[in-house]
């Protein structure tokens, strides 16, 4: 089996998507909302990211429980290769379905692994209560609650997080095919001279809106091969930008 450790660096399991155009969708949906503010690049992103996997807190949670199994190994293919544990089985040949792969494969371990960091049911000793959530949950749009739903607004992920006035959204994702949209190309072309007729702007636009709405700091863009983490930063001077990661 796979600890927590083990899973957070085990890459996630290669899209069966067939042969693309003639059995996926041709090209993306057409863009209705185009991202016109200021962009800037989130260079130290992987930096924080690295930081935060080797501080105190995160390697005492690790290592106690460094014995509790969180996943199948990829190994189990020693012992049956057609399994799908080991290769991905679903075909893909648009968004709908990579949706559904992205939540298996990427989010529902994220929860596996929080929660069993965060949980004093398993491991040596007790878990440090102010360093992960117990509970929370990934999920679509419906999944929050009805009174607190923004008309017209729809992500493809939410993370909802409990609070006193019922649940409240942390973080919105949207997801887009990786055979038609490329988030490699329109990050390496948003860093160059054609910064403002790029299309990444064209499909930031969804997402920041999402953000906005609900006043988040936090999103990603995903292809499922391929990730791109957002901030809003309001500024000093109340002129607000955008921050885009590399590619992870």
């Amino acid at each position: 089996f796979m600890n927590a450790e083990d899973a957070l660096r085990q890459p996630l399991p290669r899209l069966f998507t067939g042969k693309p155009i003639a059995e996926t969708v041709g090209r993306a949906p057409p863009i209705k909302r185009r991202f016109h503010g200021n962009l800037g690049h989130w260079d130290h992103f992987e930096k924080l990211a690295s930081e935060f996997f080797v501080k105190a807190e995160t390697t005492s949670a690790l290592k106690r429980c460094n014995r509790v199994p969180i996943s199948v190994a990829p190994n189990i293919k020693e012992l049956n290769s057609n399994t799908h544990m080991v290769r991905e089985k679903v075909q893909v040949g648009a968004e709908i379905t990579l949706s559904g792969r992205f939540f298996a494969n990427a989010l529902a371990t994220v929860i596996d692994i929080v929660e069993t960091l965060a949980s004093d049911d398993h491991g040596d000793g007790c878990a440090d209560p102010e360093f992960l959530p117990r509970r929370f949950s990934f999920g679509d749009s419906w999944i929050i609650d009805q009174k607190h739903r923004v008309q017209g607004h729809e992500p493809d992920v939410i993370l909802k997080l409990p609070s006193a006035s019922g649940h409240r959204v942390r973080l919105v994702g949207e997801l887009k095919f990786c055979v038609t949209v490329n988030l490699s190309d329109m990050v390496n072309e948003v860093k160059g001279p054609e910064e403002q007729t790029s299309t990444f702007r064209d499909i930031l636009g969804q997402i920041v809106d999402y953000m906005c709405a609900r006043r988040l700091k936090y999103g990603f863009l995903s292809n499922y091969e391929q990730t791109v983490f957002l901030k809003v930063d309001q500024g000093s001077d109340d002129n607000p930008c955008l921050y885009f990661s590399d590619v992870i």
